[in-house]
């Protein structure tokens, strides 16, 4: 009997870096085995896609707590989504969900934010760069000066709803963040 094995793979970085882009990228190659989630707190775009900061769009199953993907695979499925895990926040189903998929034979390919405001670990993201097979450090260029950015700068002015796209964010070096923020 073959079992079969499964592999974590993350994106992870800045925004801007690319991180849904791979995903897709990787959900398109698996074809019809690809299913992929996003968290209900996600209110970018639409709740039933994904879609890149250039426009490019993949289906996606919204749900509150990842556990909640055990209720929605079906037979075909090899490969699995998870779309800005960082915003799962602190769900204590979110690890022991990756590693089960992983353990049934499951492809999942996972997609966040690696640092927040404060320049810490985001929520459970460095756990899951812990125990991804494959963990893929993405970084966009600096919108000031063009070195690699490493930093998310927040533009906006409401910090009640931190979620949005270049509306409210731009990617910055570290050396250009400090700057701002000083």
């Amino acid at each position: 009997m073959n079992k079969r094995i499964g592999e974590v793979t993350l994106y992870w970085g800045t925004m801007f870096a690319g991180k849904t882009t791979r995903l897709i990228q990787d959900l398109k190659q698996a074809g019809e085995g690809a299913i992929c989630f996003k968290p209900a707190t996600d209110t970018r775009y639409s709740h039933n896609i994904s879609k890149t900061h250039d426009g490019v769009e993949f289906p996606v199953i919204t749900i509150k707590q990842a556990s909640d993907i055990f209720l929605l695979l079906e037979p075909h499925i090899t490969t699995i989504g998870i779309e800005e895990a960082s915003l799962f926040y602190d769900d204590p189903t979110l690890i022991p969900t990756i590693i089960t998929l992983r353990d049934m034979g499951y492809n999942v390919i996972i997609t966040g934010i690696d640092r927040n405001l404060k320049d810490e670990p985001f929520c459970q993201m460095h756990k899951i760069a812990a125990l991804a097979d494959n963990c893929i450090k993405l970084r966009a260029k600096c919108v000031q000066c063009g070195r690699p950015a490493s930093m998310n700068y927040f533009k906006g002015k409401d910090k009640s709803n931190l979620i949005g796209g270049a509306d409210k964010w731009e990617p910055l070096c570290r050396s250009c963040y400090m700057e701002r923020k000083s």
